[in-house]
């Protein structure tokens, strides 16, 4: 409709009622995007010239925009709120002791949680993300069922779910849950209420899930929060990471999956991570020579973790102290001496955590022939 007024002229655009419209597929906000788009292309002037007067085209050029506006965004009708989110800056953080590698300690960002409910006694967890489903329902869900008078509000059923996965190093032993409590740093498990996390034969991936409707479901616009808690045995240091995906069974509505911000599980104390790798063990042909040195200007506390080819643990969480600008030698028997064991199977990798940096060097001699192993590059302790 071209209307004219005293001061303006302009044009109108009805735009009927959109049925059957579906984003599910729509990843980004830009595809669920509505788009307007409105060209004026006048014929060209006659046989006796172009007047003055004439509609002129538009877009005038292209490539442009000028002609396109946005009228609408299509937003699924339930969403996720995830905290710590993936992009959070601030340190998302977990400590485990060094006087017992099976337990847990509090940092300034993430304060220990003591958990009842899974044993005789409270035991010492960790917070490692939380989320809350959202219902937000409006004029242009994508969710909606359409095709009536009035659009009619997306309803979730007994089949569409939220989905938790984390990504680990987890013991058969350890308990991951998702629990309604999600404030203050006590919190009681219940194994019929919490969604209790199933923990992969190979100790890599924990994963749950609960319905978004009837029996057992979770509550809309409720937070959740997602707790670790050791079983026992060896925590393993790095990153736990948390995704959450509201799972819907009709192809129509918009799958979400976002993910948390890493836990770093990190040794107390330690600052500095650096790696020895492919040792030779103590009855082995070649010879191994192994030099640290403390480049502190206080001493350095040492902590060995080693495995075996097959990623086995050799030995236990050694630890040593190194003067201030002292070298450390330590022969393959030496190291085997201080790990507690007679040898171990092919070569062996150790991490070589400490309090202050230090400078690690491996030769291998193999016959007459002197070989640097050294792993070159000293990382942060979060890498």
């Amino acid at each position: 409709m071209l209307s004219d007024t005293t001061n303006a002229n302009y044009f109108l655009f009805l735009v009927p009622d959109m049925e059957m419209v579906t984003v599910a597929d729509g990843e980004t906000q830009d595809d669920r995007r509505i788009i307007l788009t409105a060209t004026v292309d006048p014929p060209a002037g006659n046989r006796f010239g172009a007047s003055v007067g004439d509609f002129p085209k538009f877009p005038a050029s292209t490539p442009t925009t000028d002609h396109m506006a946005t009228i609408a965004f299509i937003n699924p009708a339930y969403t996720l709120t995830i905290a710590p989110d993936e992009m959070a800056e601030e340190a998302h953080d977990g400590q485990i002791s060094l006087d017992d590698d099976t337990m847990l300690t509090a940092t300034s960002t993430n304060p220990l949680i003591q958990i009842s409910g899974v044993g005789d006694s409270n035991v010492s967890g960790v917070r490692i993300s939380t989320v809350t489903v959202n219902n937000v329902q409006n004029d242009l869900n994508a969710d909606q069922r359409t095709g009536a008078s009035t659009p009619t509000a997306f309803s979730v059923g007994t089949t569409d779910r939220l989905r938790v996965t984390v990504s680990g190093n987890f013991s058969a032993s350890d308990r991951l849950f998702l629990s309604s409590t999600a404030t203050g740093n006590s919190v009681a498990y219940d194994e019929d209420s919490d969604v209790t996390l199933t923990i992969s034969a190979d100790g890599t991936t924990a994963e749950g899930s609960a319905p978004l409707s009837g029996t057992g479901s979770v509550t809309v616009g409720s937070p959740y929060s997602l707790y670790y808690t050791p079983g026992g045995g060896p925590i393993r240091r790095g990153p736990l990471g948390s995704s959450y995906t509201l799972d819907f069974a009709a192809a129509t509505a918009r799958d979400t999956m976002m993910a948390a911000k890493d836990l770093t599980l990190e040794y107390s104390g330690i600052s500095f991570t650096n790696y020895a790798y492919a040792i030779p063990g103590p009855n082995a042909a070649d010879a191994g020579n192994l030099r640290i040195r403390c480049e502190g200007a206080s001493d350095c506390t040492v902590f060995f973790r080693c495995v075996n080819q097959a990623g086995r643990d050799v030995g236990g969480f050694e630890r040593t102290t190194i003067g201030a600008g002292v070298t450390e030698h330590f022969s393959s028997m030496e190291l085997a001496t201080m790990l507690g064991v007679n040898d171990w199977t092919g070569r062996l990798a150790c991490s070589l955590h400490s309090s202050s940096r230090v400078a690690v060097q491996l030769l291998v001699r193999s016959g007459g022939t002197l070989t640097n192993n050294s792993f070159i590059g000293g990382l942060d302790a979060s890498q």
